[in-house]
């Protein structure tokens, strides 16, 4: 019995080593599909270090940690479905980390849009008819501090 409990550990520990952990093999994947969009739309987009792609359409102005900001969006997926839209406030901490990254690179008072790799979004989890590890494409104009 403990031969067979230990054939089965090995087992696992091996089929694990097998996973992609680090997430990399997903964000080399999301960065092609964010790049073959660009392309195909002839689109130009400033990457980020962190895998975020954006493109400033009005500059806006800097703005504290921390605050509470009132944002218009209208959210995407790569085939252009709409899964959301609205005006939503709150602070930064409340939302996705590519809003995170992406929301004070235009600045209260601009526009842009957000081109986030799911690791930056909802990662393997699907969530609101979004399905697992999508890239999101978020039109914003940060309206104001709120």
């Amino acid at each position: 019995m403990k031969r067979v409990l230990f054939i089965l550990i090995a087992v696992f520990s091996l089929m694990s080593c097998n996973k992609d952990d680090d997430g990399s093999a997903q964000a080399a994947i999301d960065d092609q599909l964010i790049r073959d969009y660009l392309e195909e739309h002839d689109l130009n987009a400033t990457k980020d270090p962190s895998g975020l792609y954006y493109r400033i359409i009005k500059q806006g102005s800097s703005f504290p940690a921390g605050v509470s900001l009132k944002i218009k969006y209208t959210g995407m997926l790569l085939d252009k479905t709409v899964f959301d839209s609205g005006t939503t406030t709150g602070p930064l901490s409340y939302y996705i980390q590519g809003w995170k990254i992406g929301i004070p690179k235009i600045g209260v008072g601009g526009s842009g849009v957000l081109y986030i790799p799911s690791a930056l979004a909802y990662g393997s989890s699907a969530k609101n008819g979004i399905p697992a590890n999508s890239v999101l494409i978020f039109q914003v104009e940060v309206l104001a501090i709120n």
